[in-house]
């Protein structure tokens, strides 16, 4: 074993005979310092093959410059991997404990098996989008229908982009009642009809990650769109690792996601849906990176809503003007004039 005080090892691993037995072998080939003053080596390519497929003759080859093991072989038996790391007194050495009676509490305080774990409660009265709490912010809402509203969202992709909130407190489409299902088809319905007669088509899309209020985003997009839609979403998935499955029109959400379990879902001018189950490494604007991207708004400054608030009279004038151009549209006018 070649040993130098520099900075990097690459391991090779060779048999040798030893005495009566076969012993594993370490090669280290050491390397200089980045950049170092003496130009001396600092990078090598190594050709690795696996040891189940080396010929025997080449496994059995030994090397001339082999050193004992510096380490007590009582302590290597020791070693077994996928534990935590128990410090033996006296030669400073490090190796991993089996005999760790509190790695099955850690994992289970860390995958949140454990049954003692308190359940962290909702106060309603401090969400921001349910519509009787006191944070609500109440100029944002365009229209309210029985059980759901129409709001502008902060920092909006689009001044047309809006959401479909419902108004009593839910976390996600597939824990909701079925007169709510039914309303935000309704909203759909009439954005739909209002984006089309400007010329555009829209997308919808929620996310139930790391979220506590049910919020479906409505984010209208130029026609020219429609056909790369789909591409770019699985482009994006695919640069995040994410398992995005594409359902067919009319699919119901609620029949591949229980209820409760974390998801995201899209729905594109197609008909298409998208769906994925989301993981700790969900990308939370995964949606709003997708529609900003280049081929699609070309708005990547956007991707964030915290990058591009709008001050509180842009939110008004915003507001002001989606509602009067939707009021065609709005199925709440016509039932507040029925009830009239």
């Amino acid at each position: 074993m070649l040993l130098a005080p520099l900075n990097l090892a690459i391991a090779v691993q060779n048999l040798s005979v030893h005495q009566d037995y076969k012993e594993g072998a370490t090669r280290f080939l050491a390397l200089a310092p980045v950049g170092n003053a003496a130009k001396e080596k600092w990078i090598y390519a190594c050709s690795l093959q696996p040891i189940t497929k080396m010929r025997m003759t080449d496994i059995l080859v030994a090397t001339t410059d082999e050193t004992a093991c510096p380490y007590d072989p009582d302590l290597l038996k020791q070693h077994q991997p996928g534990k935590v790391v128990k410090k033996f007194p006296g030669n400073g050495q490090y190796f991993f404990d089996m005999d760790d009676n509190n790695d099955d509490q850690k994992k289970r305080r860390h995958t949140g098996d454990n049954p003692e774990r308190k359940r962290r409660e909702f106060d309603p009265e401090n969400c921001w989008f349910c519509l009787s709490s006191p944070t609500v912010e109440k100029h944002l809402v365009i229209s309210v229908g029985t059980h759901c509203y129409l709001a502008l969202p902060k920092g909006p992709l689009t001044p047309y982009h809006v959401l479909i909130l419902p108004i009593a407190h839910h976390q996600a489409v597939t824990r909701v009642p079925e007169d709510i299902i039914e309303e935000i088809k309704k909203f759909k319905e009439a954005l739909k009809k209002f984006y089309s007669s400007m010329g555009q088509v829209v997308v919808f899309f929620e996310r139930n990650f790391k979220t506590s209020h049910l919020q479906i985003q409505c984010v209208p997009m130029p026609k020219v769109c429609e056909s790369q839609l789909l591409e770019v979403f699985q482009d994006e998935a695919g640069i995040n690792s994410i398992q995005l499955e594409v359902l067919p029109p009319y699919a119901d959400i609620a029949q591949v996601a229980l209820p409760g379990s974390p998801y995201f879902h899209a729905e594109l001018p197609s008909g298409e849906q998208l769906f994925a189950k989301t993981k700790h490494t969900f990308p939370l604007q995964f949606g709003r990176d997708v529609l900003s991207s280049p081929p699609l708004l070309n708005c990547e400054d956007k991707a964030d809503w915290r990058q591009c608030l709008l001050s509180r009279e842009e939110e008004n004038e915003y507001v002001i003007r989606f509602r009067q151009k939707f009021k065609p549209y709005d199925f709440t006018a016509e039932d507040d004039d029925d009830s009239d």
